[in-house]
């Protein structure tokens, strides 16, 4: 029996996946690679069941054309594999990527010295590469200006530190994620924000995926200084950063929702989502007093900056998020 899970979810990454399934081959951890495709009209589906050096578990697949995204899938793909393994250990597998051969032997091996009792999930670092291999950045963390230590609430109610093939998840954790809300920005988030509730966040200082960057991946690495480049469009990117702001709120109901339907809120949790989800709705010079009081921006002076004037400006409809 395979104690550890990776949940793969293809579309279209027939380019990429020969590369990736050979990089899972070389681990040294026996695994069951539980799959599923959403709606790939290429060759994904042909070259993972063609593969054989891998055991393989096929999860309902969505029919060609029928895209449900990522953060469904793999939704659909844990509480697949809850049912229908033992793992007591899951990670998450983009398909364009390359692990290390001792990925999941480290990750493993740290997981074993922590509470076995307590929700967990324990992330790691990643080199930055581009679609033929080469180097961008040998630290996502750096490139992307990301704590590698944030496990608060108030650390992730507005960005995300983790990174989905970058992390695993233990049983205790799987189980009181799922089912992931549509609501939420992306599957990983999703899961960082319920562990800062419920369970407890650990990082490795070690860079186990080749992170492939080609233009065509769902959410992607931007450098942290991107939104600052006098050569982009400014106003652009204000209008896209507002409407994400605004996603933020969006997503803390559907937390707050979950939490309490599954009985896993916490006194501090409710504290936190309801002063967070109250800003749009307070006079401008409370709604920065409130803001800084909950420390939701940590990352330097002029992302404090543009955070607060986000805050100050854009407006939110309080009924939808």
């Amino acid at each position: 029996m395979e104690r550890t899970a990776i949940l793969l979810s293809t579309f279209n990454g027939e380019r990429w996946l020969p590369k990736f399934l050979e990089s899972l081959v070389d681990q040294s951890v026996k695994f069951i690679l539980v799959w599923r495709d959403d709606g790939s009209h290429d060759a994904s589906v042909e070259i993972v069941r063609q593969h054989k050096n891998l055991r393989l578990m096929e999860a309902p697949h969505s029919k060609p054309g029928r895209n449900i995204g990522p953060i469904l899938s793999f939704s659909s793909l844990l509480e697949f594999a809850l049912e229908k393994t033992e793992a007591d250990y899951f990670f998450f597998a983009d398909q364009d990527d390359e692990w290390c051969s001792t990925k999941l032997e480290e990750i493993i091996a740290y997981i074993s010295d922590l509470n076995q009792k307590a929700p967990l999930i324990v992330h790691h670092d990643l080199e930055v590469v581009d679609q033929y291999g080469v180097c961008i950045a040998d630290s996502l963390w750096g490139y992307m200006g990301l704590d590698k230590s944030a496990t608060r609430i108030e650390d992730f109610i507005t960005r995300n530190a983790i990174t989905g093939c970058a992390m695993a998840v233990n049983r205790q954790l799987a189980n009181l994620v799922i089912p992931f809300s549509v609501k939420s920005n992306m599957h990983d988030w999703w899961m960082a924000l319920i562990a800062s509730v419920v369970g407890e966040i650990h990082h490795i200082d070690r860079k186990l995926v080749r992170y492939r960057q080609h233009g065509d991946n769902t959410v992607g690495a931007k450098s942290w200084w991107s939104g600052l480049n006098p050569l982009t469009n400014w106003r652009a990117g204000w209008v896209r950063g507002n409407e994400e702001y605004r996603s933020l709120f969006v997503q803390a109901k559907a937390l707050r929702d979950h939490l309490r339907e599954s009985g896993s809120m916490t006194h501090k949790a409710d504290s936190v989502i309801g002063d967070f989800l109250s800003l749009p709705c307070r006079p401008v010079f409370n709604r920065l007093i409130a803001a800084n009081k909950m420390g939701l921006r940590r990352n330097g002076f002029i992302f404090w900056l543009i955070g607060m004037i986000r805050i100050a400006t854009t407006k939110v409809d309080t009924e939808t998020g």
